[in-house]
Parts: structure tokens; C-alpha cells; sequence
């Protein structure tokens, strides 16, 4: 399953304004994000009692919410909320070597998941990092020059 292109537009809009430090312009230009978005990100269904998440299994992935409800358990208490559209888990398996999250989330309510594999994140990063070196700023040369 995709997303299409309102929904693609949708959550780039969120993914960038809510997590700058990870999808912001500055990370990930617009055209690379849409291009995971598009393309390698994964929509999944999934069914109540499944498990996103367990807590200290290794994840590769970052997940948000795109219908449903999810039941997330954290802290040593077990700590129980609910996450539904919109909202994000697992934001540091893009950013940690090994992510083991310290909570478990299971499908309360049949859910579509949008998930992003920290390989697509680390190749779109690598690959604005290499468009930015390789980019001159030709106002910089003297008007002679350009």
C-alpha cells in the first residue's frame, strides 16, 4: 500500500515542522523526503493485538500513525497511553546505531502504519550530505566568474 500524493503532502508537512532535527529542510531537503515518502516508505496494516514495538527488541524502524490506535506501555511502571493519527514511535531508530526502545506498543484499534527504515534515512541523509558538499555558491566568485 502508498500513500498518495495529499497524504504524501500531509505528512511531509508533519514530519517536517514537528521533528526538524530528524525531516527538517536543514536534514532531509523536501524533494528527498518526498522521495521516501513516495517511494520506500512502507503503509502497513496491522490488527488489534499486534506488536509494533516490544520493549528491548532491536527496531529498525520509525513509525507513525496514520489510522487507529495503539496502546504504548513505558517505564519500569508500565506506564499506559494511547497513541492515534498523528502521533510518532521509535523516532531514535533513525539516529541510534541499536535502538531497543523502553516500551512496548500493541494495536488497540486496527491501524495503518507509514514506516521509514533507518537504511532509507541514512541513504537520503548521505545523499543531501553530498548534494550540499558538492554544491558551490556561485554569488561567492567574483561577478567575473559567473
Amino acid at each position: 500500500q502508498r500513500l498518495d500524493k495529499n497524504q504524501i503532502e500531509s505528512v511531509y508537512s508533519f514530519l517536517s515542522s514537528n521533528l526538524p532535527k530528524v525531516f527538517g529542510p536543514e536534514v532531509i531537503n523536501k524533494k528527498v523526503l518526498l522521495v521516501i515518502l513516495e517511494q520506500q516508505a512502507a503503509v502497513i496494516e496491522m490488527n488489534e493485538k499486534d506488536w509494533v514495538y516490544r520493549r528491548g527488541k532491536t527496531s529498525r524502524c520509525f513509525t507513525l500513525v496514520m489510522e487507529g490506535k495503539l496502546e504504548v506501555r513505558s517505564g519500569p511502571e508500565e506506564f499506559i497511553s494511547h497513541s492515534g493519527p498523528f502521533t510518532y514511535l521509535g523516532i531514535n531508530a533513525l539516529t541510534q546505531k541499536h535502538f531497543k526502545p523502553d516500551f512496548s506498543a500493541q494495536v488497540l484499534k486496527k491501524a495503518v502504519l507509514l514506516l521509514i527504515t533507518k537504511e532509507s534515512y541514512n541513504s537520503a541523509s548521505k545523499a543531501v550530505k553530498l548534494v550540499k558538499r558538492n554544491t558551490m555558491d556561485v554569488s561567492a566568485f567574483p561577478k567575473s566568474m559567473n
